[in-house]
């Protein structure tokens, strides 16, 4: 447990106006509104045509990770594997306990043709940590060659580094949430490409971050396997109501073009079902940290029905950083008799509810997840910490507002245990807010992957509020709060961050669709105190961080 610990943040570049210039190279597309588009792409293409899903990577370690990707029809290939320039230097071959079928065509089979796609989840061991290697995915029989594009025929991924409090090796990441929709800029339809979460993707591939973590929502609207979909099914306008969002996430627009970068997933409320288990594979990552990562069953609690729902909560190191992946979300669906009183815009409602249950269930003082984050935070006293999930502590989003029930089950448990930064979705766009009092720690809010933005300040701002943007497709304008400048178009709402940790300095660079860095920040946290001995009670104290924290650096 960190003592007395006191974080001093930096306001970097003076907050980065949304008018500035676009990354090197970029090309820009008109967008909705006056100001710029988002950054146009090209689709995944190439590949053979049994490729159902382009290879990614989960569950990544310091010596092993998993490999996944999908075929129609169900063909068991082989995957080789190697350090960078001998990328068929091992192999694995898939056997049948590797291979899930995905029904990614909707119900019911009357109306919609029936289409199986064949997911096989190859595990990679024996591998060294903080290394490079590439693979490459090899088909079976008569495809028994490169099933991936001849102008890229290979993936990479680099291992986490060794876990040390006094690690100094920089790392580098991205945080994206709330992304898996086809709609474009307001419309959806069963051909739209929605060319903001496509130019997202597009950035997240080229970003150089060693991996990805997702704060929830993956797939609209549902996270069924047909909104995840693959390379070739696409919307239809058969049925009611017209199914628009098919394809939203393995579609050849969308994740294909972040190169398949290793994902840690966070659940969301839209997707609480096993889909996002066997889609993601983390199971490794969650065992050897004492989480879980599996369907469980609930009940018993605020008057919910007894239903399973995935409980997917673990940790992981890479160098000086250690990562909390939290299950903070709950289904619309089961709210049982929760009041949701607490929220100070949403009151009553359906999202006010869903946060009661989610802390209810997950976060109060002898739940499960709870005692077992509590534990995690004291074995881990030292180095940087960061906290994921869904929820968002604090939020200027008139629809989904601040999570009252998280800011005060959860959020004092990670101020007293040196968590500095919190990462959440939920409301469709960016926020950085500041604490907000003893016992609060700093939060972004980052739910800009290509879900439909939504505009902030809808019912004000609040002192927190150091900087918020958003965008109306009815008003057709921008908004904001604190510090920003409104957006003049779609594209400068719609977003991801790329975090780097270099000693014990964390920079956030928030990078738009349209490619602008914009707000970008650092955080400087002072060393941790000498632990508390093991015979010594304490309590530690989180500081106030006030205005006169913050200075530019020059």
């Amino acid at each position: 447990m960190r003592l007395g610990t006191r974080i001093l943040p930096v306001a970097f570049a003076a907050a980065v106006a949304l008018a500035a210039a676009a990354l090197p190279g970029a090309a820009q597309a008109s967008g909705f509104g006056s100001g710029p588009g988002p950054l146009p792409t090209a689709p995944y293409s190439g590949f053979n045509p049994v490729l159902a899903r382009a290879p990614y990577v989960t569950d990544l370690a310091q010596t092993s990770a998993v490999v996944t990707w999908a075929t129609n029809p169900d063909i068991h290939g082989t995957l080789y594997y190697g350090p960078l320039g001998n990328c068929m230097a091992s192999s694995v071959p898939v056997t049948s306990g590797m291979v899930t079928q995905v029904r990614v065509s909707p119900n019911p089979p009357s109306t919609y043709p029936t289409r199986y796609d064949y997911q096989s989840s190859v595990p990679v061991t024996g591998l060294n940590s903080g290394t490079a290697y590439c693979y490459e995915v090899f088909g079976s029989g008569d495809t028994a060659v490169d099933l991936l594009s001849a102008s890229q025929p290979y993936g990479t991924f680099t291992t986490l580094d060794p876990a040390s409090v006094n690690s100094t090796q920089p790392l580098t990441f991205d945080v994206v949430g709330d992304f898996g929709e086809t709609s474009d800029r307001g419309s959806n339809t069963p051909a739209s490409v929605n060319s903001n979460q496509a130019a997202i993707d597009s950035l997240i591939g080229s970003s150089q971050a060693r991996f990805l973590i997702a704060v929830g929502d993956i797939a609209y609207n549902d996270g069924g396997n047909y909104n995840y979909g693959d390379l070739l099914q696409t919307g239809t306008s058969v049925g009611t109501p017209n199914l628009t969002e098919i394809s939203d996430i393995f579609g050849p627009n969308y994740w294909p073009l972040t190169g398949g970068i290793p994902l840690f997933a966070v659940d969301g409320n839209h997707g609480q079902n096993s889909n996002v288990l066997t889609t993601w594979p983390e199971s490794g990552t969650a065992s050897s940290s004492g989480g879980k990562y599996t369907m469980e069953q609930y009940s018993s609690v605020d008057g919910i029905s007894t239903a399973s729902y995935p409980s997917d909560w673990y940790a992981f190191s890479s160098g000086n950083v250690r990562f909390y992946i939290l299950d903070g979300s709950w289904t619309d669906a089961n709210v049982g008799t929760a009041a949701g009183s607490a929220c100070p815009y949403t009151a009553g409602g359906t999202n006010c509810k869903i946060y009661q249950v989610d802390a209810d269930t997950h976060f109060l003082a002898g739940d499960e997840e709870y005692q077992w984050l509590a534990d995690d935070l004291h074995a881990h006293p030292g180095g940087i910490k960061l906290a994921f999930f869904h929820f968002p502590l604090r939020s200027d989003n008139a629809t989904q507002d601040s999570d009252v029930y998280l800011q005060q089950d959860l959020e004092p448990l990670l101020a007293q245990n040196g968590v500095g930064i919190a990462f959440s979705g939920h409301a469709h766009d960016y926020e950085r807010n500041t604490t907000a009092g003893p016992n609060t720690i700093l939060s972004y809010v980052t739910g800009g992957g290509g879900g439909a933005i939504q505009p902030v300040a809808g019912k004000g701002c609040s002192p927190w509020d150091a900087y918020a943007i958003g965008w109306s497709y009815s008003a057709g304008k921008g908004s904001k709060c604190g510090s920003a400048t409104a957006p003049t178009s779609d594209a400068q709402a719609y977003h991801f961050l790329k975090v780097t940790v270099l000693g014990n300095t964390v920079t956030v660079r928030p990078i738009n669709a349209a490619g602008q860095e914009f707000d970008t920040q650092a955080y400087t946290f002072t060393p941790p105190m000498p632990t508390t001995p093991s015979h010594v009670t304490a309590s530690a104290t989180s500081p106030h961080i006030g205005p006169a924290d913050l200075e530019c650096l020059q």
